[in-house]
């Protein structure tokens, strides 16, 4: 089943399934478990995701900080020493959700998705976007749970979703394809999770003609413990 919680939900529910299968014995799953809830008791960490569009095309990265206090910035741009950054970007806590589309100038999201006159702009799809992000922690963790075929690499651990886990969990950010694989990797560092891969590939349909389709999104988890985030005053009004 799909892991759909509140932040502030998350770590203990990780923690619970990896003590479960602990009383069973260790397993790769297990030890990926137990990586995430140690990763998720931290003050505070940083990530950046980076997605890759087969070799042909570019690839883009995006931003992440999260801190104890419940507040968690996604971004297009790099931030800046109080964490954040010029534009283009969401602040999150709990269902609460503000768009940043210029410099200290924050909107609550859902305001912006009710706006008509919002519609084609950046932050209605900054607005749009923030109704499903999450932490990649909560991510990880739901990939981590449903993984199967599970197999012990060099410096890594890794699984495979099936048809039904591809859908519930990744659908959102892939296209719909056929004969669809998806790996999931991850790395653990001083026993905490410090990088996860996704690696997609399958056969998709585009104007009649089959293509294709393969994509690899690589999260790497940064600055735990040391991560700033001031929240402005303007937005943090929107998330109380």
């Amino acid at each position: 089943m799909k892991i759909d919680l509140n932040m502030k939900h998350w770590v203990c529910l990780t923690i619970f399934l990896a003590s479960s299968l602990l009383a069973a014995g260790s397993s790769p799953q297990e030890d990926v478990l137990a990586a995430i809830a140690a990763l998720g008791t931290q003050t505070n960490y940083s990530w950046k995701t980076t997605v890759q569009l087969g070799l042909l095309h570019s690839a883009t990265t995006r931003y992440g900080r999260t801190v104890k206090d419940g507040y968690t910035l996604f971004s297009t741009n790099p931030a800046n020493d109080q964490g954040i950054p010029d534009s283009f970007a969401v602040l999150i806590r709990g269902t609460n959700a503000a768009v940043q589309t210029a410099p200290n100038s924050w909107r609550s999201a859902a305001d912006v998705l009710r706006d008509p006159g919002s519609r084609s702009t950046p932050a209605w799809a900054l607005a749009q976007t923030a109704q499903n992000l999450k932490p990649p922690a909560i991510l990880a963790a739901n990939l981590a749970a449903q993984a199967q075929d599970w197999l012990a690499g060099t410096n890594s651990l890794a699984g495979v979703l099936n048809a039904e886990s591809v859908t519930s969990l990744l659908g959102d950010r892939l296209p719909i394809s056929t004969n669809r694989l998806v790996r999931v990797t991850f790395w653990i560092t001083d026993g905490k999770l410090a990088k996860f891969q996704w690696h997609a590939t399958g056969m998709t349909t585009f104007n009649g003609s089959s293509r294709n389709m393969d994509r690899t999104a690589t999260t790497e988890i940064m600055s735990v413990n040391t991560t700033k985030l001031q929240v402005p005053d303007e937005a943090r009004k929107i998330l109380e």
